[in-house]
């Protein structure tokens, strides 16, 4: 996952948290969808993009799977999709993601997916009682 804030919350933090997401018109919420072979989905994660900038023509990713889900390429594919549709639609120039530097996978997946390391940000994210470090990674249209 990129690194807006996550934290457990119960189910009606959840659908408030999502209500607040929906309503700005700045934001986007795509599913991730595991199919079966008998045509029925299952929602496992998602690609968020928050912040939608027109004049600067630019937003911010997020992403998010079930851990059980992890590692199995469907990040990737819906990340490479997000961000091909927003290219193509002409409205968006730069794509960016910020993540912690303790999240290798996120980093790795950014990585491989093309995204540059624009910046870090020092002792910028505390997680279990310590400060870590932060990068900010950023795909233009034109790479």
């Amino acid at each position: 996952m990129t690194c807006r804030p996550i934290r457990k919350r119960s189910d009606e933090e959840s659908l408030e948290l999502y209500d607040k997401l929906l309503k700005n018109e700045n934001n986007l919420l795509l599913g991730i969808y595991k199919y079966d072979g008998n045509n029925s989905k299952e929602i496992i994660g998602r690609v968020s993009l928050y912040d939608y900038n027109a004049r600067n023509r630019s937003v911010e990713l997020g992403y998010i799977i079930e851990p059980k889900c992890e590692g199995r390429g469907y990040v990737k594919t819906a990340v490479e999709e997000t961000c091909r549709l927003l290219f193509e639609s002409g409205s968006v120039n730069k794509i960016y993601a910020q993540t912690a530097s303790f999240n290798m996978s996120s980093i790795n997946l950014l990585l491989r997916i093309g995204f540059s390391i624009d910046a870090r940000l020092r002792e910028h994210h505390e997680y279990h009682g310590k400060l870590y470090d932060d990068y900010i990674f950023s795909l233009l249209a034109s790479d």
